[in-house]
């Protein structure tokens, strides 16, 4: 039976979710096992000159196609890929994404993932090729634009520097979080594996050790280190270290905040997973607080977005902790580890709400972490002043892994 929607109810409510009914985005075929449609790979561009217009929102739906909308979420269509958007050093089949800017640079509210890097890496950093300009027109058109000449950097890490072995299962360098600086710049922030680490034993089989560093940008092509957010060794008795991550404004519009997963790669049994840890900045990523856990929220893929006057939002899911591979939607008036955090069950939404094909319905099964009735990856995009959208997936292959073909969905979601 699947969880109750709201589950902090008795600890009070911060804000209130309005759902709205989901849409169906795509279904990907069982061949694409390489590059699966999930959620994380779903970003938003405002419309020029338009903004109050629904926001464009696009992402990959596989090797041949991406998926678009420019109602905001409610109806999609398929825009085919050509070579150059994939062009070479971008392997989508290795999950890697390719830059998005927007003309004139990188637009303030595009989701940004610059992948995980192979090859041109330096004891002081690396550097990827292959540029990508997303232009969204007023009426709601994409073009783009491709520079294999364009680069972005990464230098300055400290010594000892970077391991440049490249592992398939857990690439790194690799960029998760992004955000405008509210003062000008960028910051992000990169799962990394230090120079002279070897893989440790886990559950999953041998892992080498990953850290997290933050870096800035006055113009999100050349990045310089800024500091580290945490080692594998923040935390004793971890398999793996802080890997998936995502970075935004706590509502006091000062404090950077970092939620990232702290460990777990193995199924749930292997009890290696943990809820997510969060730490924060003051001074733009230059320095960051110890990190502590998050009470309740956990464990994979977090996403953050900062509502206008707040809450803050987060959305991630597969909490073993709690015995359960649900998706979920937080929010929370501080962001802080002692806040109380309201929780909302995605699967029970879309249930409640869902009037298509009952193949697409959550069952029990999501409570089964020897299943994967999804991945709990999930993406979440502004659509307006109190609205924003949810992406989310179903697996349909729940006892194998990987679980594909997948369907993802989209709800739009109110705060109140």
């Amino acid at each position: 039976m699947l969880r109750v929607q709201l589950l902090t109810l008795l600890c009070g409510a911060l804000a209130d979710l309005i759902f709205s009914p989901p849409a169906l985005v795509a279904v990907t075929s069982a061949s694409e096992t390489l590059l699966p449609m999930v959620p994380e790979h779903f970003f938003g561009l405002a419309r020029p000159g338009n903004a109050s217009a629904a926001p464009l929102l696009f992402g990959a739906h596989g090797p041949s196609s991406w998926d678009f909308s420019s109602d905001g979420g409610a109806s999609w269509a398929s825009v085919p890929a050509y070579v150059p958007f994939y062009g070479t050093g971008v392997a989508m089949q290795t999950n890697q994404m390719v830059p998005v800017y927007a003309a004139g640079g990188l637009h303030p509210e595009a989701y940004h993932d610059l992948g995980s890097v192979r090859g041109a890496v330096t004891p002081s950093g690396w550097s990827r090729s292959n540029i990508t300009t997303v232009r969204a027109a007023p009426t709601g058109g994409l073009s783009f634009a491709y520079d294999a000449l364009a680069r972005t950097t990464f230098t300055g890490v400290p010594a000892p520097g970077l391991n440049t072995t490249f592992n398939p299962a857990h690439p790194t360098p690799k960029v998760f979080g992004f955000l405008p600086l509210a003062g000008g710049g960028f910051v992000c922030v990169a799962a990394v594996v230090w120079a002279g680490e070897v893989p440790l034993p886990s559950p999953d089989g041998p892992n080498t050790p990953v850290s997290l560093l933050a870096f800035v940008s006055s113009d999100s092509l050349n990045w310089r280190f800024s500091s580290v957010v945490a080692n594998f060794s923040s935390v004793p008795g971890l398999v793996l270290g802080p890997t998936e991550s995502d970075i935004a404004y706590l509502p006091d519009g000062k404090t950077l905040a970092l939620v990232f997963r702290m460990d777990g790669d193995a199924g749930c049994a292997s009890n290696s997973y943990r809820n997510y840890y969060a730490a924060y900045s003051t001074d733009g990523g230059a320095r960051w607080t110890r990190p502590a856990t998050l009470s309740g929220p956990g464990c994979v893929r977090p996403k953050l977005l900062l509502m206008p006057g707040g809450p803050l939002v987060l959305s991630g899911g597969r909490n073993c902790v709690a015995k359960t591979i649900d998706i979920s939607l937080w929010t929370s008036a501080t962001g802080t580890p002692t806040d109380s955090w309201s929780e909302y069950s995605v699967t029970y939404q879309h249930n409640r709400l869902w009037r298509g094909n009952a193949t697409f319905l959550f069952d029990a099964r999501v409570n089964d972490t020897t299943k994967w009735e999804t991945l709990s990856y999930t993406s979440v995009v502004r659509t307006g002043p109190d609205s924003f959208a949810v992406f989310y997936n179903k697996c349909l292959n729940v006892d194998t892994f990987p679980p594909w073909p997948s369907a993802n969905f989209v709800m739009q979601v109110r705060v109140k």
